[in-house]
């Protein structure tokens, strides 16, 4: 054990000699990146990120953002090629395919009915109001910070095949990235400098080599763990949000007094609603291990659950008001129809009578008009023989 001590020690101050002067768009920061869909929680590809200053001595201080791997496409290649899009502030999906058509770039979008900014905790990128990465990308950003303070970016991405006819943006994902802002005067080489000391230092025993690869397995697991549980997080954060804005929806048409539901509209809502319970649940039988450990995931599975409830409630009772009303309308119809009907038959009753009337009127008329014929009809001589 003392003899490791003094190892560690000898290599510590080597390592403090190989420091050198920090130099400007020198990258500081690199790290490799799963990206995994909100939609499925599926992988999508790896991505390459890296961090290097554009000035320290400005206020706020300047960085540039690189993403990608210099040479290759963004995601994929070939047939399954894909494009990242990122935004500089919330955007209509409606209103990007539109302005898009208008530049004759044919673009759909899938199942997205709004885009958020790039950088969901408000650091400024220098960003035009989309734009699409086919390959490395350099995008300058800027801190308010001191040195050695820890910088977090939490970035959104949005996930598009691309083909020669047409681009759709299909899917999105989330990445979260934790940087030291770096002092001017020294910062640590790469590792490489560390792992090259270490040989040269003299190769460890078995039992450290075996304890290193314990310990390797171990932060390997531990990393697999936080990327789960992050991407779960992301994914349950959002269809919150999701839901909560559905609901609001509902609650708004149940108020609204002059509002016009149709079965269609309940029926639209329903479907969406449903959409929404099954990616949930897929994710809440997929990732049992994560939620049983993170009750702060736990409960946030838990609103949505009772969310979801409420819309269905909801919606039930919309469809029956529907229903009630659907049901006096056909009252008030029958009641329509049979007043009418009745007020034909009336009027037929009353025609039929005063037609009557009528007739014998013209009949006594008629009697009056013969009798008064025979009187005048009549011989006062005659009369006298009688």
């Amino acid at each position: 054990m003392f003899r490791l001590k003094i190892r560690f020690a000898f290599l510590l101050f080597l390592y403090c000699q190989v420091c050198f002067v920090l130099k400007a768009d020198e990258p500081f920061f690199t790290k490799t990146e799963t990206l995994y869909s909100i939609k499925s929680g599926n992988s999508i590809g790896d991505l390459l990120f890296s961090i290097e200053v554009k000035s320290l001595d400005a206020n706020p201080k300047e960085f540039n953002l690189i993403i990608g791997d210099k040479g290759n496409d963004i995601l994929g290649s070939d047939e399954n090629k894909k494009t990242l899009w990122i935004f500089n502030k919330n955007i209509n999906a409606s209103d990007l395919k539109k302005d898009l058509k208008n530049r004759d770039y044919p673009l759909d979008v899938k199942d997205i009915r709004e885009f958020v900014p790039f950088c969901e905790n408000g650091i400024r990128f220098d960003l035009k109001d989309w734009e699409e990465i086919k390959r490395q990308t350099k995008f300058p950003f800027y801190v308010n910070g001191s040195f050695g303070e820890k910088i977090t970016l939490r970035l959104h991405f949005y996930i598009a095949s691309k083909t020669k006819k047409k681009t759709v943006i299909e899917d999105e994902a989330k990445v979260k990235l934790e940087f030291t802002i770096p002092s001017t005067q020294k910062e640590k080489k790469q590792e490489g400098d560390l792992i090259s000391l270490t040989e040269r230092a003299g190769s460890p025993s078995a039992e450290e080599t075996q304890k290193q690869q314990e310990d390797s397995l171990k932060q390997a697991q531990e990393k697999e763990r936080i990327q789960r549980t992050n991407a779960v997080d992301v994914f349950i954060t959002e269809k919150n949000k999701e839901v909560t804005s559905l609901l609001d929806e509902i609650n708004r048409l149940a108020s609204a007094k002059d509002a016009k539901i149709t079965k269609n509209t309940i029926d639209s809502l329903g479907v969406v609603a449903e959409e929404l319970r099954k990616k949930v649940d897929y994710w809440d039988k997929g990732y049992t291990d994560i939620l049983l450990n993170d009750e702060s995931l736990q409960d946030k599975f838990t609103k949505f659950n009772t969310d979801q409830s409420t819309i269905s409630r909801k919606l039930e009772d919309l469809s029956q008001q529907q229903v009630e009303k659907k049901n006096w309308m056909i009252y008030v119809g029958v009641g329509l129809g049979v007043l009418m009907l009745g007020g034909m038959f009336f009027m037929q009753i009353w025609n039929m009578a005063k037609m009557k009337r009528q007739i014998r009127k013209q009949q006594k008329m008629m009697e009056e008009e013969e009798r008064k014929r025979a009187f005048d009809s009549i011989d006062i001589n005659e009369l006298d023989k009688i």
